[in-house]
C-alpha cells in the first residue's frame, strides 16, 4: 500500500500487510485401525478402545475431534471440539447390557470441521448379570419323603438382556443356602437330575446360579428343597402269646423300626401250621395300630397258628420279606399240670407229658411245669418223656383238676439217691427193689 496528496504526490515507499491465509477446506475423518475389544463381539469388558490413523487437512492443520459414544448407529456430532489429535479414543462402559457405536468428526485449527462421520460399531457389550431361573416342577415333590433313585427338577430358563444365557452353575448337597461358584457346570437345559445312593437315607438342596454367554453370573442363587429321601427298607417284628384257648381270640401284636421316614403302615398273615396257605389278616394298617384279635375259623385244641408281619415306610419302602413268625398253640380247658425234677429235686426242662386222649402238650418249661390238654374231664394215664432219659415208665392214672402228679426222673449217671429204686420196669418209687446188672438210664 502507498500514500497519495491532494495534488498527486506519491509515497516513496509502500506498506505491506499479510499473508493473510484463508482455508475453507474440511478436514478429512480419521480412520479406524484396530480396536479392543472387536465390533461385532459380546463382551463384558469395562473400557473399550479405538485406534485412529489421522485424516489430512490441507490448510490449517488437524486440531481434533468431536466425539460422542452412545448406543445409535447414526450420531452426528457437533463442532465442538473434544479432544486434541490422539492416536486412540477411548470410553468406560456402565453396567448395562448395549450395543455401543463411536461418532467422530474432525476440526482443523481454521474451525472447519468435516462435513462426514466416523461411525464406528457396535461395541456388544454386556456388563448386566443374567437373572435367576425358576423351578416348575419335580419328581418327587420337595419336602415330602420319597425312595426315588433319582431326583429330576425341571427349570424355567434364567433371562438375560444382552449376549444370551449360556448355562449354569449348580451344586446338589444337604445345605439350604450354598452358594455355586462362577464356574458354568451346565448349558441351558430345562432340567437337572440326581441319581441317589441306594440304601440310605439322604436330604438335598439344589443350588443354581445363571451365567450369560461374557460370563457374567447372577449375584444370588436359587435355593430348592429339601427333598427328603430314604432308600432303606424298614423292619418289624411280630408277638403272639405261646398258648390260647381253642374259639376264643388270639391276641396278637407288632412292632417295627425305620432309619428315615418313619413306619407308615403294618400288614399281617396269618396261616394253620405247619403248611396252611397265608392270608391277609391285617393290610395297611396305620401305624399308630400295634395290635390286634385273630379269629380263627374253625378252632380246636392242639392246632398251632402262625403270623408274620410285614412294614411300609412314608417313603413307600417294603420290608424285605415277611418277618419271622410268631405262633400260639390252641389249648382246651381241661389240663393236667405236672412238675418235673432229677433226683435231687431240680426242676427239668424239655421233657414231654404224653397221653393217647390229649389234644396236645407241653412240654415242661425252666420251673419244671408241664401240661397235657383234654377235650373233656376225666382220668387220663400219662407217660413222660425226654431224650436224655430214654424210655420211662407210664404214670398213674391221673384226673383232670386233681392233683399235680410230680415226676422225678432218674439220675443220668445212674447215682441211686435219695431212696430212688430200680425194678425190672424201669425206674419208679414204688413196688419191689432190684438189681441192675448193666447200667441204664431208661
Amino acid at each position: 500500500m502507498r500514500s497519495v496528496d491532494q495534488v498527486g504526490n506519491w509515497s516513496p515507499d509502500a506498506a505491506h500487510f499479510g499473508p493473510f491465509r484463508i482455508d475453507r477446506i474440511a478436514p478429512n475423518l480419521p480412520t479406524v485401525l484396530g480396536a479392543a475389544p472387536p465390533i461385532n463381539v459380546w463382551t463384558a469388558a469395562t473400557g473399550l478402545q479405538v485406534d485412529l490413523a489421522a485424516g489430512a487437512d490441507v490448510g490449517s492443520g488437524l486440531r481434533g475431534y468431536s466425539v460422542v459414544w452412545d448406543t445409535a448407529p447414526a450420531t452426528v456430532p457437533d463442532d465442538t471440539l473434544e479432544v486434541g489429535v490422539t492416536p486412540s479414543l477411548t470410553a468406560n462402559m456402565l453396567a448395562t447390557a448395549a450395543d455401543w457405536y463411536l461418532h467422530v468428526r474432525s476440526l482443523d485449527h481454521a474451525g472447519n470441521v468435516s462435513s462426514g462421520t466416523l461411525h464406528y460399531g457396535p461395541f456388544r457389550v454386556d456388563r448386566a448379570p443374567p437373572g435367576l431361573l425358576a423351578v416348575s416342577s419335580t419328581a418327587p415333590p420337595s419336602m415330602t419323603w420319597s425312595n426315588a433313585a433319582t431326583l429330576v427338577v425341571n427349570l424355567m430358563p434364567a433371562s438375560d438382556a444382552g449376549s444370551g444365557l449360556d448355562g449354569y452353575s449348580i451344586v446338589w448337597d444337604a445345605s439350604p443356602s450354598t452358594q455355586p461358584d462362577a464356574d458354568k457346570d451346565i448349558g441351558a437345559v430345562n432340567s437337572v437330575e440326581l441319581n441317589t445312593s441306594s440304601n440310605a437315607v439322604s436330604t438335598w438342596y439344589l443350588h443354581v446360579r445363571s451365567l450369560d454367554q461374557v460370563g457374567n453370573v447372577s449375584p444370588g442363587t436359587m435355593h430348592h428343597g429339601p427333598f427328603w429321601i430314604d432308600r432303606v427298607p424298614p423292619a418289624s417284628v411280630i408277638f403272639a402269646p405261646l398258648v390260647e384257648l381253642a374259639g376264643a381270640p388270639i391276641p396278637v401284636s407288632w412292632s417295627g423300626s425305620d432309619a428315615g421316614s418313619g413306619i407308615a403302615a403294618y400288614s399281617a398273615q396269618a396261616r394253620l401250621s405247619p403248611s396252611g396257605a397265608w392270608s391277609v389278616w391285617v393290610s395297611d394298617a396305620p401305624s399308630s395300630t400295634l395290635n390286634a384279635l385273630y379269629t380263627p375259623g374253625a378252632p380246636q385244641c392242639g392246632q398251632r397258628y402262625e403270623f408274620r408281619s410285614r412294614a411300609r415306610d412314608a417313603a413307600g419302602n417294603l420290608q424285605a420279606g415277611w418277618s419271622m413268625t410268631a405262633s400260639t398253640l390252641l389249648i382246651s380247658s381241661h389240663p393236667i399240670t405236672g412238675l418235673v425234677v432229677n433226683n435231687l429235686g431240680q426242676p427239668v426242662y424239655g421233657v414231654q407229658f404224653t397221653a393217647s386222649d390229649a389234644c396236645t402238650a407241653l412240654p415242661s418249661d425252666a420251673q419244671g411245669r408241664a401240661w397235657a390238654y383234654f377235650t373233656a374231664p376225666g382220668a387220663y394215664t400219662l407217660t413222660v418223656a425226654h431224650p436224655r432219659f430214654g424210655s420211662l415208665p407210664a404214670l398213674r392214672e391221673r384226673s383232670v383238676g386233681g392233683p399235680r402228679p410230680r415226676v422225678v426222673l432218674p439220675p443220668q449217671d445212674n447215682v441211686l439217691l435219695n431212696s430212688h429204686f430200680k425194678t425190672n420196669a424201669g425206674w419208679t418209687f414204688f413196688g419191689q427193689a432190684g438189681y441192675a446188672g448193666i447200667a441204664h438210664s431208661g
